[in-house]
């Protein structure tokens, strides 16, 4: 296990590669600008927010357990600008050896994971995995999500920087392999560095 203390990122950098993210995904969207005044007031606030887990999680166990909360609208752009700041995050993380590492998008949903897989994949091709029963690899009747993304096993979570799951499993008996991750061919000693957790829950059934 490698047992280096992960140093916080400096800020203007990892600013600069939340910014460049954020007009990655602004590219993408046909009906919504996050670089407009309404949205850059939610996008400082998760960049603020995600900075300070992050510091948190370089501090050490206690500082790290600490939550930080993002107040805004439905529709406010809050999980787009969770997106950015995970690939900033991963991206920062690549290129400096001892910076915080792994995150992990937590929701509610079997149905709202795999919608979140498939947009952050396509941001990142190859970097994100995601585990849900039907997303098993094992899954051969899939039942809330006919047609999933993409399939793994819990144990390959641990190989990918950006993972996506649902509370119940990461909250769960087995939620550990979702909290461990690989670094440089190495098990880290330390969790994910950032956890987004998603605070709408959908109705719709027990979430695995």
């Amino acid at each position: 296990m490698t047992t280096k203390q992960s140093i916080a990122p400096d800020r203007d950098t990892l600013r600069r590669l939340f910014d460049e993210a954020v007009n990655e995904i602004n590219q993408t969207r046909q009906d919504t600008k996050l670089t407009t005044d309404f949205y850059a007031k939610t996008g400082n606030a998760v960049f603020e927010a995600g900075y300070l887990a992050l510091s948190d999680y370089c501090m050490g166990t206690k500082a790290s357990q600490r939550l930080h909360v993002v107040s805004a609208p439905a529709g406010g752009g809050k999980t787009s600008f969770s997106y950015a700041l995970m690939l900033a995050v991963t991206r920062y993380a690549e290129r400096t050896p001892d910076a915080p590492y792994g995150c992990a998008f937590v929701v509610d949903q079997i149905a709202k994971a795999d919608e979140v897989y498939r947009e952050l994949n396509a941001l990142m091709p190859g970097k994100v995995a995601i585990w849900t029963k039907d997303h098993d690899a094992g899954s051969t009747k899939p039942t809330k999500v006919v047609e999933p993304a993409a399939q793994f096993t819990q144990d390959q979570l641990r190989l990918y920087p950006i993972i996506v799951v649902t509370h119940a499993f990461y909250n769960g008996a087995r939620g550990n392999k979702a909290h461990l991750i690989v670094r440089n061919g190495r098990l880290a000693l330390n969790d994910r560095a950032l956890v987004v957790v998603d605070e709408r829950p959908e109705e719709g059934g027990k979430p695995v």
